[in-house]
């Protein structure tokens, strides 16, 4: 089915797709309905949409060690913690967290796009509500 999309799509129609499983719906298409409580609550282009998200994912790598709460700051949540290695999630003080990593001597840096399920899930969340 995936591919009779992206074959009318190629050849400039239109199609409209509703699926739950959004990583179909980020690789296929490129704009979005996003329906809450029955209502079309927003449509967007699905790059405008993971670029409108205010958060950078970061795995930063460091030689060494680094002390647990390195990065305990407002807006930054540490979803992971090894050695030489931490994960982050970073709603605000992103300069503040890149000066803390090249204190500390980061080797690597890796950023990882969010989801379009993940815009999603953050979307209801900052618009509250049920998810129906």
């Amino acid at each position: 089915m995936l591919e009779l999309v992206r074959a009318a799509r190629a050849e400039g129609g239109t199609v409209f797709f509703s699926s739950h499983i959004l990583p179909e719906v980020q690789a296929i298409c490129d704009r979005v309905g996003i329906i809450r409580a029955g209502r079309l609550a927003a449509i967007e282009r699905v790059d405008a949409l993971l670029q409108r998200q205010q958060v950078h994912r970061l795995r930063l790598r460091f030689a060494q060690p680094i002390p647990p709460a390195a990065f305990a700051l407002p807006g930054v949540t540490e979803l992971a913690h090894g050695e030489g290695e931490v994960m982050l999630e970073v709603r605000e003080n992103l300069a503040h967290v890149l000066r803390i990593a090249g204190d500390l001597g980061a080797i690597a840096l890796e950023t990882m796009p969010l989801t379009l399920e993940e815009v999603f899930l953050a979307y209801y969340g900052a618009q509250g509500g049920n998810h129906a």
